[in-house]
């Protein structure tokens, strides 16, 4: 129970802002919100990587490493300090996000920094440390997302200030670091290099086709384009959600016939059910902001949706699981796939290409990592 109350309350609380945007903002307002999004994204790959992921690993085999608070926390909080630093700084040069700066810096940081050190308490079971910041972060993301769309009259810094209040509502309640000591974060690349190396390689690859994809089609295919490209991916966001807090017990999930099957079938149907709601608010002219521009888009995202599904959880067993060559192996070729087909679509068919192709990118990738992960295991 206590897993998923803290699963609904952390979907909610991020899913909720990204919900805001795609029903409020215009597909340009929208397009510039994500290009300061994708920043926290990014952020989340890299301290997994970095920090959540290698400490796990060594956790599994050293008590030592398992009690490391200290160092871990102190390494996350830095790490996201320059994630918060970076996205500021970004945000001054996109002329209508420049009011908001200071509010990407504070979300980005936030984010970052609540990912990684409730990554570590629910790793220990410390659901004090876990339910408080989930619980309070959704609220703010409900309440604020209200205010938002019936209240607000600056849609864009009020999707701003709502994604900043929920995820420093949140980050406020987590663990707090034990050290402040800026040169931690350096000490603490130096001493799991050996783990960090093959998971951050790996998740630079998948930045790339993830986040530096979309950067890329930008000026392929304008803001206002943009915007609808980047809602396609966001319907996914509830999978996304859905699986980033369990994220801990799933990479040590083993993979099974049972499992391979379960995860399958909620792919087609969630699938579907993407597809049929994107053709209904079109269908009904609901005015919805960017979500309601996405009628004609409506079958290539739901087969983006049921692929990201499949693709997103066997990609995590593989990280749990897996050889550092399988790792390779499976990025190399979503990466590649991710980035040449999306913007082979821009270029010869313009959004409708780059949607189209993204979706079979997509489809493809998860036919991949579910074939690596079992392959050479015996089914069960």
């Amino acid at each position: 129970m206590k897993t998923a109350l803290a699963s609904l309350a952390s979907a909610i609380g991020m899913l909720g802002v990204q919900v805001v945007a795609l029903v409020i903002l215009q597909p340009a307002e929208f397009g510039l919100f994500s290009s300061v999004y994708l920043l926290g994204a990014l952020l989340l790959s890299i301290s997994l990587s970095v920090v959540c992921d290698s400490w796990a690993r060594l956790a599994r085999s050293s008590e030592t490493v398992r009690d490391d608070w200290g160092s871990y926390g102190a390494a996350s909080f830095y790490l996201c300090v320059l994630g918060g630093v970076v996205a500021g700084v970004v945000a001054l040069f996109l002329p209508p996000l420049a009011p908001y700066w200071w509010l990407a810096a504070v979300a980005v940081f936030a984010m970052g920094y609540r990912s990684s050190a409730r990554f570590y308490s629910l790793h220990q079971s410390r659901w004090n440390e876990v339910l408080p910041g989930d619980v309070v972060g959704a609220m703010i993301a409900v309440v604020g997302g209200l205010w938002a769309f019936f209240a607000a009259d600056d849609h864009l810094g009020a999707v701003m200030a709502v994604w900043a209040a929920s995820t420093l509502g949140a980050a406020v309640l987590s663990r707090m670091p034990v050290s402040w000591r800026p040169m931690t974060l350096i000490h603490w690349g130096s001493r799991h290099r050996t783990t960090i190396g093959p998971l951050l390689r790996d998740s630079l690859l998948m930045d790339a086709a993830a986040i530096g994809t979309p950067y890329a089609m930008i000026p392929l295919l304008g803001v206002a384009d943009f915007g609808l490209y980047r809602a396609v991916s966001n319907v996914a966001a509830p999978v996304r959600l859905v699986l980033a807090p369990i994220r801990p017990r799933l990479v040590l999930t083993t993979p099974t016939a049972r499992l391979g099957i379960l995860v399958t079938a909620a792919a087609i149907v969630t699938g579907m059910l993407a597809a049929a709601t994107v053709w209904a608010i079109d269908a009904l002219g609901l005015d919805l902001g960017t979500l309601s521009h996405l009628g004609a888009l409506a079958i290539p995202t739901g087969l983006f949706v049921a692929a990201n599904l499949q693709s997103h959880t066997f990609y995590l067993l593989a990280r749990g699981h897996s050889a550092p060559r399988t790792l390779y192996v499976g990025r190399a070729v979503q990466t590649v796939l991710g980035i040449v087909l999306p913007i082979v679509g821009a270029l010869l068919w313009g959004l409708e290409g780059a949607v189209w192709l993204y979706a079979v990118a997509t489809t493809v990738s998860a036919v991949v990592w579910t074939v690596l992960v079992y392959r050479g295991r015996r089914i069960t």
